[in-house]
């Protein structure tokens, strides 16, 4: 298992001085923002990139070496990594970010009231109306919203979700 666990992306360059916009998982936010160091992975390694400074408003961050735009577009599109060792434990933390109602559910297979299988949750994703659930159905990804109309029985023991959906929902392109 890794040492290494991945906390969000650096997206791309802001400005001239090399400073570089990233974006991190609400659960880490407290982690990136107490740690003076973060890794990129290149290929089978972990390479450590030194934090100058974080202006923790539009989460803009400046790292040691990379000071103009030219510089910093190298480690653009990457994915940013912490240490498990460098989490900050529960008694520590002083921001609580609220975990999802569903969160649980990924792997979990979701069948429809009938008992037909409709897919295996791969991830959650929050979108401003509700959660919805990536659904791996058919060799393919297909959105399930995650809503107490639809929901019917979160089967813990069985790691089973029950759902009553609207015909033709899954089937939508």
């Amino acid at each position: 298992m890794s040492d290494f666990i991945q906390i969000g992306f650096i997206l791309k360059t802001h400005g001239v001085k090399g400073e570089i916009k990233v974006s991190i998982e609400d659960a880490y936010f407290e982690d990136y923002l107490a740690n003076e160091i973060i890794f990129i992975q290149e290929k089978d390694q972990y390479n450590p990139l030194f934090v100058e400074q974080i202006r923790s408003d539009l989460l803009i961050s400046k790292f040691e070496g990379y000071d103009t735009p030219e510089a910093a577009k190298r480690i653009a599109s990457r994915a940013i990594f912490l240490r498990q060792s460098d989490l900050l434990p529960a008694d520590k933390r002083t921001i609580t970010v609220p975990i999802s109602k569903y969160a649980a559910t990924i792997g979990y297979e979701v069948y429809s009231e009938e008992g037909d299988l409709l897919g295996k949750i791969t991830d959650i994703e929050e979108f401003p109306q509700q959660e919805m659930a990536l659904l791996s159905r058919n060799e393919r990804i297909v959105l399930l919203p995650l809503v107490d109309a639809f929901v019917r029985e979160i089967d813990a023991k069985n790691n089973m979700l029950i759902v009553s959906i609207p015909e033709g929902l899954l089937d939508l392109e």
